[in-house]
């Protein structure tokens, strides 16, 4: 082995050299040129197909001893995370976006029992259909539809996540009727605590039960309109009796309206159970309305015929046939 010195660099020719001691490298062991050892380094051995080998071996030892099972375990928790998380996703996307535009599964509609509204004509009013969904229904829409049937007197609908709608429905209740001619023939006009005419034609139903006749009112008022305001009093006065007091209120088969000479009216009542006329003024109430009957009963006890009893100033007056008398 030479050195050259040129420029005061030693330099190491391409000959080969043998480490020897101290450092701890077995002899006959080549180092390429221009490889410089450090004190008291320590060469590796070199690499040899036996010890290539044994690490193979260890390596793989090692990987099936231990190493293996944990990592199959973390796959199949994986596995089964990732199968969760996309059956949870689909249930969502089915519950929040699929389920919400198919058409209802299920339909509730109350109130129709009394028979003045079929379902079907409620669905129908209502806008809703077979293909109508959670998403596409409007229920202001709906309510404001059912409300314009005249015999409807207020109606909600609810629509439920994610397929249900329930329908309420409030009928008017009928407090009177009052009776147009129709080609010759005497009707049936029926008409609400509010004065509101929404029936006409007879009645099978409790919705349009034997009520009161009224005469001597307005009768071309077409359905769905008010009778005047100066007779929404009487009709809130029937509805309030037919509740308080519906034996009473069912006594009576006619009212007949009389107007007076300047200003407002009274009403004659006819019982059902007598034919006598009994004249009272319009606050029509439970009080006096039981009063004028126990004294027609009374008188009818007692064998007294009277044709008319008037009870206008609070002080009853009665008519026998033939004659009149007080009482």
């Amino acid at each position: 082995m030479t050195a050259v010195n040129v420029a005061e660099k030693t330099y190491i020719d391409d000959s080969e050299f043998v480490a020897a001691s101290p450092l701890s490298v077995k002899p006959k062991v080549r180092l390429k040129a221009g490889f410089t050892l450090k004190p008291n380094a320590r060469v590796r051995e070199p690499f040899t197909e036996e010890g290539e080998s044994a690490e193979e071996e260890a390596a793989v030892s090692g990987v099936s001893t231990g190493a293996e099972s944990p990592s199959r375990i973390q796959k199949v928790f994986r596995i089964l995370f990732f199968v969760c998380v996309l059956f949870f996703a689909g249930e969502l996307v089915w519950l929040f976006l699929i389920t919400p535009a198919r058409p209802f599964s299920s339909v509730v509609i109350t109130g129709t029992e009394s028979g003045f509204m079929e379902k079907d004509e409620a669905l129908s009013v209502a806008g809703i259909g077979a293909k109508t969904s959670y998403l596409s229904l409007d229920t202001r829409a709906a309510e404001k539809n059912l409300c314009g049937v005249p015999a409807v007197e207020s109606a909600k609908v609810e629509k439920h996540f994610p397929g249900t709608v329930r329908i309420t429905v409030v009928p008017r209740k009928s407090v009177a009727l009052f009776l147009r001619n129709v080609n010759g023939k005497a009707v049936p006009v029926y008409f609400d605590k509010h004065g509101v005419v929404f029936k006409s034609g007879g009645g099978k139903t409790d919705a349009f039960r034997s009520v009161p006749v009224v005469s001597g009112i307005e009768t071309t008022a077409a359905e769905g309109s008010r009778l005047a305001s100066a007779y929404i009093p009487l009709c809130e006065r029937l509805d309030k009796l037919s509740s308080v007091s519906p034996n009473l209120y069912q006594a009576i088969s006619e009212i007949a309206v009389n107007k007076k000479t300047y200003d407002g009216f009274d009403i004659t009542l006819f019982p059902s159970h007598a034919p006598v006329k009994i004249r009272m003024n319009a606050e029509l109430d439970e009080e006096a309305v039981g009063y004028v009957f126990l004294l027609l009963d009374v008188l009818e006890a007692e064998g007294v015929r009277v044709s008319e009893i008037d009870y206008r100033t609070g002080t009853a007056s009665y008519m026998v046939k033939g004659a009149s008398g007080n009482g």
